[in-house]
């Protein structure tokens, strides 16, 4: 299938033209052509497709649209990618024309070249493409790229044409290329030596005084010297011959073989080509930046006719780094400068590399940059791409340079390389071995090439077997080539340590060996014992190597192997007393600041004894722990691991209200679960209690409530043994709520009760306001109102005298409901209002989204129509983000409930049913019965009276009166039982 867009847009199957609807279709299949082979955003389809602004059904609509055009043109040429789609297309006239204007510039013979640049330029079908999208940004954009590269490709062409003295071929299109052109210079210096070789000096004398005069009067410039010279050999009566193809310098190295993706990285350098200032693309040792740049040259290399330069400029090897003088001399001399006419000053020979690539369009490649000065006497007005180890902030700062950062490749484009490199039979044989390898060189460009190298050295080597032997080695030992000194991943780290001064080499070690994902400066004070403006100057100094990324504010990460690098450097270098005191003082760093927060954010929940004295609160607490929540939980696991036992449950402990609160389950499962493992090898009972609370508490977040009781019953006894009543306490809390899930409010009461008086006993505050709060839940579920009405309130007024967050949001969201139940709407809104408050301001996302689903359905009651859905999608949305099962079930049943005439509904209910029940939570399972009973209901269905009846049995069993009520309603066909 041929696809045009050098003029009007068209689609041709075996010649003949193929239909696509006009309008917005063709539209979103121009701009799958304008990037052929790469994935298209959606956001770029919007921008492309609804430049003022898209509707509503956006994205509806796009799905429509290439549904469209898979149906025209096949369903297999456009692949869905993430977050966009890709066209595969081998056709494009686009394509082949880029090809073929890059080979004709390349071509070093005239009679070779003209053919090919003929042929370039006869592609076009009309004055500019994409002509029918005058209103779409990035189409609008492509058809300028490929106008500029149409209009240098003329001149190559007209250039080579006067090379092979076939003036009389080129004059009128010159002409006409002038006129429409006035300000390119190199079109009239071309055009001057076509009317002098055909025999017409007048007129090109005429073309220069013409230039001269509107340069003046427009510009306040002179023509350029070539121009200037041209004109004085006319003047005289010397032949104006043009230059010679095989003058022209194409010096860069060759297109890297089996590169893959960068994509984002490519499309960045195609933005920032016309914009002023040189291109920096920065990025750790062995991450591909001379790939990516190299690629990238030689796909643009027919918009430089005048030549393409590269220069390696030896990088951080003292006895290979060129100073500005050498590599003045060497780029000098690629633009045919002969030795012996390079000025020995540097600022003579900058003058005079300036002076040669002066209104020429050349590309620059400097490749492999130490430092900025090394760089700064190279630049000129030619658009100059440079790679570094190092972010060379000087040139940003002072030469306006853009920097393009070069993270490793996406898992993605990680098996693309792999599979490239073994061929598709051998990576698709072990899909498996070959993602895990890919993982296992951390996604490195130059570690992947290594691992492939060696895997084709041994052609009956699984995958597998090789991954085997890599782990066992260790990755960097074992990625390294015997017969090339630099093709090591060790090497390529090596080479920027050795640069580094000894106090951030010694940061460098330290960040390796800390535990956690991330640091900061403040950690990496602990770490080097040394002040945080230290530290932080160390960091930023690591980063500018490109040894650690600064992926967030003030938060630097290190790459894996890098980890590992800096671990085995350490290994050597450092006695291991300062490297195990080193990570101690970190994790009680961690933990003391963590009980800190804990102490003034949950005030309800109780602290395990013995722990580390507590650390100063500066700033948000709840903002450092989002920040910092991974981190603490490596430094849970790490200090069970080296034996630093009681931090670990005192961190585990410090951590699960923050993990609840957040719907961290997994994160709390890690911890404590390392937790009780140091407690056991310690044989500390409130140690044991502490790790069992947050065991407890993690099974019932995730419905298995049997597990959680059990738990929390060991949990109990452990406490009680340790004399820390408290705990036991908090225990006994946690068994009543699972209790609660499974609709046994007896048992929980019970349990609330015993807690209650342990808290009243020990004249804990906070904690008694948790207790009476879920008292006042139970007392909902179990249809006696005023009673929980009591409850809540009490808790409130302990709340206003203990301030107490997560208390205050359960009280008002019981007090929320309680209200709805006796009819009072204004006195429900009102507390579930500031409940929602509460809990946002708190972090308690679970308890945010319970708030805006019962919200929901009190402003539904009122006819609030707008209000309930906004709140109901808002609640589940927030619900699935979390994974929490019972809070997505509630949220489910309160979106089905608020949009009941939608086609929804029914999948809704079906889900919240299938999450609750088996018994993990009683009352949103009997709450989906009851609406899909009352749905049969509607339709006569016979399933209605069974649903209704299971529901009515399983409420009465479990003492939840108020729904149990609701169904006896339903069943006596009583319009009542929804709320």
């Amino acid at each position: 299938m041929q696809f045009g867009v050098l003029g009007p847009l068209s689609v041709c199957r075996a010649g003949e033209p193929v239909a696509i609807r006009t309008g917005l279709p063709s539209a979103a299949l121009a701009l799958l052509l304008a990037a052929a082979g790469r994935p298209v955003p959606v956001v770029t389809f919007i921008d492309g497709l609804w430049p003022d602004g898209p509707p509503t059904s956006a994205r509806r609509n796009l799905h429509q649209y290439v549904h469209h055009l898979r149906t025209v043109i096949g369903a297999d040429r456009i692949v869905t990618t993430p977050g966009g789609y890709c066209l595969v297309a081998e056709d494009v006239d686009a394509q082949r024309f880029r090809m073929l204007a890059a080979d004709g510039t390349a071509a070093a013979d005239p009679d070779v070249a003209a053919p090919l640049l003929r042929a370039a330029l006869d592609l076009w079908r009309g004055p500019v493409a994409y002509p029918e999208f005058p209103d779409s940004p990035p189409l609008v954009e492509e058809a300028t790229r490929l106008d500029q590269l149409r209009l240098s490709t003329q001149e190559s062409w007209a250039r080579v044409e006067l090379a092979r003295d076939r003036h009389d071929l080129v004059l009128d299109e010159l002409a006409c290329m002038a006129r429409a052109h006035p300000y390119r210079e190199g079109l009239h210096a071309l055009l001057m030596r076509a009317l002098h070789r055909a025999g017409h000096p007048a007129a090109a004398l005429r073309v220069f005084e013409e230039l001269r005069e509107m340069l003046r009067e427009q510009l306040g410039v002179d023509p350029d010297p070539e121009l200037q010279r041209l004109h004085r050999a006319i003047l005289r009566g010397e032949p104006a011959t043009a230059a010679r193809t095989s003058e022209i310098p194409h010096a860069l190295p060759a297109d890297p073989i089996g590169f893959v993706g960068r994509y984002a990285q490519l499309d960045a350098l195609d933005q920032l080509r016309e914009r002023p200032g040189p291109i920096v693309v920065s990025g750790m040792p062995g991450v591909g930046k001379t790939a990516l740049v190299v690629r990238w040259a030689h796909r643009v290399a027919a918009d430089f006719p005048d030549g393409q330069l590269y220069l390696d400029l030896g990088g951080l090897e003292s006895r290979r780094i060129l100073g500005p003088a050498e590599a003045l001399a060497a780029l000098l001399g690629q633009l045919g400068v002969p030795p012996d006419q390079v000025p020995r000053e540097v600022k003579a020979a900058a003058t005079r590399f300036r002076t040669l690539v002066a209104g020429r369009r050349v590309l620059v490649v400097l490749d492999n940059a130490a430092r900025a000065d090394q760089v700064r006497p190279l630049l000129t007005d030619a658009r100059t791409l440079v790679t570094s180890r190092e972010s060379l902030t000087g040139l940003v700062a002072r030469d306006g340079a853009r920097l393009v950062p070069l993270d490793t490749l996406t898992a993605e484009e990680a098996a693309g390389l792999l599979r490239t490199a073994l061929g598709t039979r051998r990576t698709s044989a072990e899909p498996a071995a070959a993602a895990a390898l890919a993982e296992a060189c951390g996604f490195l460009p130059l570690a992947l090439r290594i691992a492939a190298a060696a895997l084709l050295e041994q052609p009956l080597e699984s995958i597998r077997g090789y991954l085997g032997r890599l782990r066992a080695t260790g990755p960097l030992a074992a990625l390294r080539c015997d017969d090339d000194r630099e093709a090591s991943v060790a090497a390529a780290f090596a080479l920027s340590y050795a640069g580094l001064g000894d106090d951030i080499r010694l940061t460098f070690r330290r960040v390796g060996d800390a535990p956690g994902v991330d640091v900061t400066p403040a950690a990496a004070a602990v770490l080097i014992d040394a002040p945080v403006a230290d530290a932080d100057a160390a960091l930023r100094r690591l980063a500018r190597a490109s040894l650690l990324v600064a992926h967030r504010p003030g938060r630097y990460v290190m790459h894996d192997l890098l980890r590992r690098y800096a671990r085995h450097l350490a290994a050597e270098q450092d006695a291991a007393p300062a490297r195990h005191a080193s990570v101690i003082a970190l994790i009680d760093s961690y933990t003391a600041t963590t009980s800190a927060i804990a102490r003034t954010l949950y005030p309800e929940s109780p602290s395990v004894p013995g722990g580390l004295a507590a650390g100063a609160v500066t700033g948000d607490g709840l903002a450092w722990l989002d920040a910092e929540r991974a981190n603490l939980v490596a430094a849970t696991v790490h200090a069970a691991r080296i034996g630093h036992y009681p931090p670990a449950w005192v961190l585990a402990d410090a951590l699960r209200p923050y993990h609840q609160q957040r719907g961290l389950v997994g994160d709390l499962f890690a911890a404590s679960h390392a937790a009780l493992a140091a407690a056991r090898v310690a044989d500390d009972p409130a140690g044991r209690a502490a790790a069992l609370l947050g065991l407890a508490t993690a099974h019932h977040r995730t419905g298995k409530q049997d597990v959680a009781l059990r738990w929390a019953d060991r949990a109990a006894d452990h406490a009680t043994a340790a004399g820390w009543l408290a705990g036991a306490a908090a225990a006994h809390n946690i068994a009543a709520a699972a209790l609660l899930y499974q609709g046994r409010t007896h048992h929980a009461l019970l349990r609330l009760r015993r807690a209650l008086a342990t808290h009243t006993r020990l004249g804990w505050s906070a904690a008694t306001g948790k207790v009476l709060a879920n008292l006042a839940i139970v007392c909902f579920d179990r249809d006696d109102p005023h009673a929980g009405i009591a409850y809540a309130d009490q808790a409130l007024r302990l709340t206003r005298e203990h301030p107490a967050a997560v208390v205050e949001a359960v009280a008002l969201t019981a007090r929320g409901l309680l209200s709805f139940e006796l009819g009072d709407h204004d006195a429900a809104v009102t507390a579930l209002t500031r409940a929602v408050e509460v809990n946002r301001e708190a972090g308690g996302r679970a308890g945010e989204a319970t708030a805006l689903g019962w919200l929901a359905r009190v402003h539904l009651r009122t006819g609030e129509l707008t209000a309930a859905a906004r709140y109901a999608d808002t609640a589940l949305r927030i619900a699935i983000s979390l994974g929490d099962p019972r809070v997505e079930a509630e949220a489910l049943i309160a979106a089905a409930i608020v949009h009941a005439d939608t086609d929804t509904r029914h999948d809704q209910l079906c889900r919240a049913l299938a999450l609750s029940s088996d018994g993990r939570f009683a009352h949103p399972a009997i709450e989906a019965l009851l609406e899909l009973a009352a749905d049969a209901d509607r339709t006569a269905h016979p399933d209605g009276d069974r649903l209704a009846r299971q529901a009515l049995d399983w409420a009465t069993a479990a003492g939840l009166r108020r729904l149990a009520r609701k169904a006896t309603a339903l069943l006596a066909e009583q319009p009542m039982y929804r709320q």
